[in-house]
């Protein structure tokens, strides 16, 4: 016989147990799931950094006529330049975002520019070089945007590949350069000589990089190429008063023998400052390279013919900042 104080002892033992499935008792019963344990959230993190530094390189530009013959070469030093910039990145677990941009803050003087080139003076077809110590870079920007995909990670060491895209833009501008003595036409210290040389490289690349972090620092290396650099350059030289201004057009898409191609490199570190803020520096380097039988020349030397162009540019570029990370 069940007595009153039997029957009120199992109907409590029953409410504990439906009551309390987290139990050592209920957790034996298969018809009572276990309560889920809670994920750890994925990470991910904020960044911003401005940027400054310094600009040097070159640019190297060359055209030839029809017949193979180089009419025009050029040769553009840039120095004494600052930039400004700044760099936005999103870490998302694996998976990195990055958008940066550069333009020239100051440039005082390119430097010095050198043109070698063949003129029309009074019917008179001759070649003519000049140079100027003082050209001017008025315009030069960069913007980057990659995605980053971790491929290894331990403790302190991380391998990412990458994908991105680049836009170099170059603006160059000689005014008041003086031509070197010329055996058919003398002296030509007082002709007004001037040339502008622009430039756009569009390129698509992929590359590697690797981190370390330490102890309140982290340093940082990446390497980035490609074959195919979609590119096209303007330039625009007048010689004498005689000569009308000829100015020519080229295009470089990368074939077969990738003619049209790029190489990058990138070394940093940061110093942490705070659990928010780091001191950075960087090094970065970039070469370029084009050659491309596709041109077009426009002058009253010659009418408007098809030629063939080739140029390159180098730069460097040594940069110090702040980053905020949240």
């Amino acid at each position: 016989m069940i007595t009153s104080s039997s029957r009120n002892l199992f109907l409590s033992s029953v409410a504990a147990i439906i009551l309390l499935p987290g139990t050592t008792l209920a957790a034996d019963l298969p018809w009572i799931p276990e309560s889920p344990q809670p994920q750890a959230p994925l990470s991910s993190s904020f960044s911003i950094e401005v940027f400054t530094g310094y600009l040097t390189g070159t640019i190297e530009q060359s055209a030839y006529n029809c017949c193979g013959e180089k009419f025009a070469h050029t040769k553009w030093k840039i120095d004494n330049a600052g930039i400004v910039g700044a760099t936005l990145a999103y870490r998302w677990d694996w998976l990195d975002l990055r958008l940066s941009g550069w333009t020239v803050g100051w440039s005082g003087n390119s430097s010095d520019s050198f043109t070698d080139a063949i003129i029309c003076d009074l019917g008179c077809r001759t070649r003519v070089k000049w140079r100027n110590d003082e050209a001017k870079l008025p315009a030069m920007y960069q913007i980057d945007a990659s995605i980053g995909i971790r491929i290894y990670q331990d403790a302190s060491f991380v391998l990412t590949g990458l994908a991105g895209y680049r836009h170099l833009r170059v603006g160059l501008k000689d005014r008041g350069g003086h031509a070197l003595p010329n055996d058919v036409l003398g002296d030509l210290s007082d002709l007004p000589l001037s040339s502008a040389y622009d430039q756009w490289w569009h390129t698509p690349y992929v590359g590697i990089g690797a981190q370390h972090d330490g102890a309140g620092y982290s340093l940082m290396a990446e390497v980035i190429g490609s074959p195919i650099v979609f590119a096209n350059d303007r330039a625009r030289m007048i010689s004498i008063e005689a000569d009308q201004s000829f100015i020519y057009y080229s295009n470089y898409v990368s074939e077969a023998d990738y003619n049209t191609w790029m190489i990058g490199a990138t070394v940093g570190g940061e110093v942490r400052l705070t659990e928010a803020f780091a001191l950075t520096g960087k090094a970065q380097y970039q070469y370029y390279e084009a050659k491309k039988d596709k041109a077009t020349v426009k002058g009253a030397c010659c009418g408007m013919i098809p030629a063939s162009q080739s140029g390159d540019l180098s730069a460097f570029t040594l940069t110090v900042g702040l980053k905020a990370s949240f």
